[in-house]
C-alpha cells in the first residue's frame, strides 16, 4: 500500500482518503496517520463526523495556523462528500495549507467521478481498504495468535475462520476471547473454538440460506428471529441474502471448477467455496437468477416505501416461489 510506504518514510501528504469495507484497516490507518502528524497533541486536532458537517467550519480550521506546532490534523468521517459530492471542498483541497493535514474516512462506496475525489487523488493519497484475500487472512490470523503466545492447527484455523468470517475487527475480538478462555494453554483446540467463538452475522445468514435451500422454513425463520434479537437491521439481512444468492449464481456459472479455483476467482477461503458449491448444486442458473431478481425487487420495494423491511425478509424466506420445488 502507498499509505504504508508514506508512513514508513515519513513523507506524508496533506490530504488522505480512507474508504472501503474493511473498517479495521480504516481505523488502523486513521490512528497511525494522526499519530504521525501530531502525536499526542490534541490542541491541534479537530474531528468532524456525519452528513451535516459545515464545510465552511472545516475550511476555517484548516486555514488556522497550528498552535506551537508544525502541523494541524483534521479528521472528517462519514461526510458522504465523496459519494454525493462537495464542490466547495473540491475547490479548496488544492489550496490546503502545508501546515494542515485533512484525513477523510468514508464508507464502502464513493463516486470517483466527483471533483473532490479526483482532486484528492491527484494531490493526496486515496486508499481503498479491502477485505484480505484468503491466504493473507489465514497468515494474518495465525500471526495475531502467535503474538499472543498461542498456536493453532491448520484445520482448526479453518474452522475458526469459517465461524468468524473475514472482518478483521471481529477476528481480533474473537482471538482475544479465545486467548483469555484457554488461559495458560499454548494451543487453541477445536473444542475451544466451538465453546466460545461467536459466529459472524454473515455465517448466520449462510445458515439461514442453507435452511431455505432445504425448505426448512421454520428453521430459517428461527435464524431470522435470532438476527433481529441481535439488532441486525432487516434491510442489512436482505442485502446479505442478495449477496449470498449472487455468490451462488457465480459458483453455478463456474460449474466444473474445483473449490480452490473457485475460491481464488471469488476471493474466498476454499472451505467456504465448497459450502457454496453444495448449496448451488440445488439450483439451476435460471432459478438462481430468478431468486436474485426477487431479492433485488424486495430491496427496491423497501427503499421506495412500498413494503416494510421486516415483512420483505419474511416474505422472501417463506415464498415458495423463491425455493426450488
Amino acid at each position: 500500500m502507498v499509505i504504508e510506504e508514506e508512513l514508513k518514510s515519513g513523507q506524508l501528504k496533506n490530504s488522505y482518503l480512507l474508504f472501503g469495507e474493511e473498517n479495521y484497516l480504516k481505523i488502523y490507518y486513521k490512528n497511525r496517520l494522526k499519530s504521525a502528524i501530531i502525536g499526542e497533541d490534541d490542541v491541534n486536532f479537530s474531528y468532524f463526523e456525519g452528513k451535516g458537517i459545515d464545510v465552511d467550519e472545516v475550511i476555517a480550521i484548516a486555514e488556522t495556523l497550528p498552535f506551537f506546532a508544525e502541523k494541524r490534523c483534521i479528521i472528517v468521517e462519514n461526510s458522504e462528500w465523496f459519494l454525493n459530492g462537495n464542490e466547495k471542498m473540491g475547490g479548496y483541497i488544492e489550496n490546503l495549507p502545508e501546515t494542515t493535514c485533512l484525513i477523510f474516512i468514508e464508507g464502502e462506496k464513493i463516486d470517483k467521478r466527483k471533483k473532490l475525489y479526483k482532486k484528492l487523488s491527484l494531490l493526496g493519497t486515496s486508499c481503498e481498504c479491502k477485505r484480505m484475500e484468503p491466504r493473507k487472512l489465514r497468515d494474518w490470523t495465525r500471526a495475531l495468535m502467535g503474538r499472543m503466545g498461542k498456536n493453532i492447527r491448520a484445520t482448526d484455523l479453518d474452522l475458526f475462520l469459517s465461524y468468524v468470517g473475514n472482518d478483521l475487527q471481529h477476528i481480533t475480538t474473537e482471538v482475544e476471547k479465545l486467548v483469555a478462555y484457554i488461559g495458560e494453554a499454548q494451543v487453541i483446540e477445536r473444542s475451544d473454538i466451538e465453546d466460545i467463538t461467536t459466529v459472524s452475522v454473515e455465517n448466520k445468514i449462510f445458515d439461514m440460506l442453507s435452511a431455505i435451500v432445504q425448505k426448512k422454513i421454520g428453521v430459517a425463520m428461527h435464524y431470522y428471529e435470532d438476527l433481529l434479537i441481535l439488532r441486525e437491521p432487516p434491510m442489512r439481512i436482505l442485502s446479505l441474502l442478495s449477496k449470498q444468492f449472487n455468490q451462488l449464481l457465480q459458483v453455478r456459472q463456474m460449474q466444473g471448477m474445483d473449490k480452490y479455483s473457485i475460491g481464488n476467482a471469488m476471493n474466498l477461503q476454499p472451505y467456504i467455496a465448497e459450502k457454496l458449491m453444495r448449496q448451488a448444486s440445488a439450483f439451476s442458473k435460471e432459478e438462481l437468477q430468478r431468486i436474485l431478481n426477487g431479492c433485488l425487487d424486495m430491496e427496491m420495494r423497501v427503499k421506495t416505501g412500498l413494503m416494510p423491511e421486516q415483512i420483505a425478509v419474511e416474505l422472501l424466506i417463506m415464498s415458495k416461489e423463491q425455493i426450488k420445488g
